[in-house]
């Protein structure tokens, strides 16, 4: 008759232990958002953000992969909580804007068989943070780039292997990287860039499909996804920003400043009345900040071009000046961004949840110093 009493025990033990689960960090989110946006200062907003990325930097908040707010232990103990590829870059990305120097690095390690290597975008945009972070070599990052130089060919990347018909604008996040390997990866970044600008993007609005389908003859793309997605736009115009700083080619140079001023005259309208974008430019919603930071930092970059003339420099700070105080009204007390978007699944299958995510706390870092300084140029 023991099991009478032990078994309804351990089902009440579990399913406390379940609820408790879900429930905490719903509690935990609610306490955390009290006195949200309290920031008059720029510079203590920025060392406060810098503080908090360092911590992120050192204790990497684990990423939800879904949207499933029930259920959360069982997603846990099966190992689907949260996605280990879409933590590495973003990751690193802390550890550059935070410069969080004491933070380890140990889970940034590449496979040294090549049959054994999954090398993907995100590592290229992860090495490129550490190297400019001080905590690889160059050729660290050349090991990256010359496996994703190999796996294109005379082509182009898909986002993954999965999905090799397909090109995702989340790939372009590698783009910096290559151009910064120099050679035959540079040439390779110079093709993606193209060929998003000549098949991804809306012939109407400018703005970057979430990704595109090539057609057999290569004439055009299929736009697939949600044209228009906010952290999308964020990819496009940062990976032409960056670009920019990378490369010494003036011709290159020169299409990089043209395609990064049509994407900001194309972003700039959409400009929500508090400074922020949208998880979806073409709905006048809340501001969503990793497309703010993103794409705010964007434009605080190209305003530090000198090829670019003065009054549309003006303008693209000013815009930049507005997403900073758009994103010191969405973060937390403790310096924690809040209200981004969560990890997008599939094509067509965008999060609902807006929840602290590292990606807009380093983007935000890297906006508030590029407001503080106007000396990057383009070229090394």
């Amino acid at each position: 008759m023991r099991w009478l009493i032990i078994f309804p025990s351990v089902l009440a033990a579990v399913g406390l232990a379940a609820l408790l689960a879900d429930g905490i960090p719903v509690w935990l989110r609610w306490l955390r958002r009290i006195h949200l946006g309290r920031w008059q200062d720029p510079a203590v907003w920025l060392d406060r953000l810098r503080q908090a990325g360092r911590r992120q930097a050192k204790h990497m908040p684990r990423i939800p992969a879904s949207d499933q707010t029930r259920g959360v232990l069982w997603d846990v103990l099966r190992g689907q909580y949260t996605n280990r590829r879409l933590q590495l870059w973003q990751r690193a990305a802390l550890v550059e804007a935070a410069e969080a120097f004491d933070a380890p690095t140990d889970w940034f390690v590449l496979p040294e068989s090549t049959a054994e290597r999954d090398i993907r975008a995100e590592h290229a945009a992860a090495a490129y943070a550490l190297l400019k972070a001080g905590r690889i070599s160059e050729q660290d990052l050349r090991t990256v780039t010359d496996e994703l130089t190999s796996q294109a060919g005379s082509g182009t990347l898909p986002y993954t292997p999965a999905l090799p018909a397909l090109r995702f604008v989340d790939t372009l996040m590698a783009c910096p990287a290559l151009f910064r390997a120099g050679g035959a990866a540079a040439d390779l970044s110079f093709r993606q860039l193209r060929e998003y600008a000549e098949n991804g993007l809306s012939p109407v609005t400018g703005w970057p499909a979430h990704c595109f389908r090539p057609t057999p003859d290569n004439a055009c793309g299929i736009p697939l996804g949600m044209t228009g997605w906010g952290r999308g736009c964020g990819f496009w115009i940062c990976a032409l920003t960056e670009s920019l700083t990378e490369t010494a080619d003036p011709a290159v140079q020169a299409w990089l400043l043209s395609a990064a001023r049509k994407a900001a005259d194309a972003l700039l309208p959409r400009q929500l009345p508090g400074g922020g974008w949208s998880r979806q430019l073409l709905a006048d919603d809340r501001p969503e900040s990793s497309a703010t930071a993103m794409i705010g930092y964007a434009l605080a970059l190209l305003s530090a071009c000198p090829a670019l003339p003065e009054s549309d420099a003006a303008r693209c700070r000013q815009a930049a000046q507005a997403a900073r105080t758009c994103l010191m009204s969405l973060t937390r007390r403790d310096g924690t961004v809040d209200f981004a978007q969560g990890d997008t699944r599939a094509v067509g299958v965008y999060s609902t949840r807006t929840e602290p995510l590292p990606l807009a706390q380093a983007y935000a870092i890297r906006l508030g110093d590029a407001l503080i300084s106007r000396t990057r140029t383009p070229g090394r």
